[in-house]
């Protein structure tokens, strides 16, 4: 008897219920959401339904983990379903974690599961801490938002290439402002900046490398504008580039493709939509861009057509730029071949910097 099984999961309970090939609901319970526990359901319930079982869980945030793997130790096909599109397919008046879980269980065994792509462990372990790297350098570029409103209040600037540069922060600590506690809030931002430069300095070397062995980190760094750690950041979250039949579907996913609606012998093209994207990739392609089109003739010739259909607008220009830059990235990695137009030194430099780095 096929059996399929739902799992709603809480960040501290995890409901499920088990429905057979009709729909009837032959059994139901929770567990605290830990892997001891998620382990012994698992290890359960494969005992007692045998081999034909199927079971499904949301993505919710990174709480889904430890019943995914439990339930992938246990000898259970187990299926991550995009939050987003199961919303849209089974709407219902009541909402509770019961309801859910069958209502999961319920599309698990009509096979209308959207299911969303899990890398192996190793891929997701490297997620976690190029994610974490990501997350710090946001965390400094907010820091670096504020203190540029700072200064721009009291007219002031800074002679640097790079506010997180040593120069730079020199000068942040040496800067007179009137009042004081604009002065005394310049500063805090600074030493926001100096602590979190010193942790990405430190992920950077236990990231080295990976970002060094990794072939598709290494292809996609040939491209201007995406660094070493940009380049390992796209390609754990690209982490199959096969499962993108055609290039647009990995700019859609991406969230760098405008929405386009049809309706009889009209076509509009609206906001791209924010929701259901990797919102890592979009943020890394947008800052690529922004690089690209300083150093790279081709993407700066695609920025300024842009720029010009879009009445003179910075921000299109640049999702233009990084729309372009993904399709690219696509073909690159199902061609195995480095970036046409790159700059052939500077490619060497980024590699050379991450050997240094590996060396450390």
């Amino acid at each position: 008897m096929r059996v399929s099984i739902g799992i709603d999961i809480g960040k501290r309970k995890c409901d499920y219920c088990v429905v057979d090939s009709r729909g009837k609901v032959l059994e139901r319970g929770h567990y605290i959401n830990k892997p001891k526990f998620a382990a012994e359901v698992a290890k359960r319930l494969k005992a007692k339904y045998g081999k034909d079982i199927r079971a499904a869980c949301e993505t919710t945030g990174n709480m889904w983990n430890f019943t995914y793997d439990a339930f992938e130790n246990a000898g259970i096909k187990i299926l991550l379903a995009n939050t987003y599109k199961m919303a849209i397919i089974a709407k219902t008046g009541k909402k509770t974690d019961k309801i859910d879980a069958e209502k999961i269980a319920n599309i698990v065994r009509m096979d209308f599961i959207p299911e969303c792509y899990v890398p192996g462990k190793k891929i997701r372990g490297l997620r976690a801490l190029v994610r974490q790297r990501n997350s710090l350098v946001q965390d400094r570029t907010r820091y670096i938002n504020r203190v540029h409103s700072l200064l721009d209040r009291h007219d002031l600037e800074i002679d640097a290439s790079s506010m997180h540069s040593k120069k730079a922060l020199i000068q942040l600590f040496a800067a007179k402002l009137d009042p004081i506690e604009d002065e005394m809030v310049l500063q805090r931002y600074a030493r926001q900046i100096v602590n979190l430069t010193a942790e990405i300095e430190d992920m950077d070397e236990e990231l080295a490398d990976e970002a060094a062995q990794n072939e598709d980190a290494k292809l996609l760094a040939s491209m201007t504008g995406i660094g070493p750690y940009t380049s390992l950041l796209l390609a754990v979250e690209i982490a199959d580039v096969k499962r993108f039949a055609k290039a647009r579907q990995m700019i859609s996913w991406a969230g760098l493709c405008p929405m386009i609606v049809q309706s009889g012998d009209k076509t509009y093209s609206g906001k791209i939509k924010h929701m259901d994207i990797n919102k890592r990739v979009r943020w890394a392609m947008s800052e690529a861009a922004n690089t690209a089109v300083r150093f790279d003739t081709r993407m700066k010739a695609i920025y300024e057509t842009a720029r010009r259909r879009h009445a003179g607008l910075h921000g299109p220009a640049i999702i233009v730029v990084a729309n372009k830059m993904i399709n690219i990235a696509w073909y690159m990695l199902r061609s195995r071949t480095p970036y046409e137009s790159r700059n052939e030194n500077l490619y060497k430099r980024k590699l050379a910097r991450l050997e240094r780095k590996r060396k450390k």
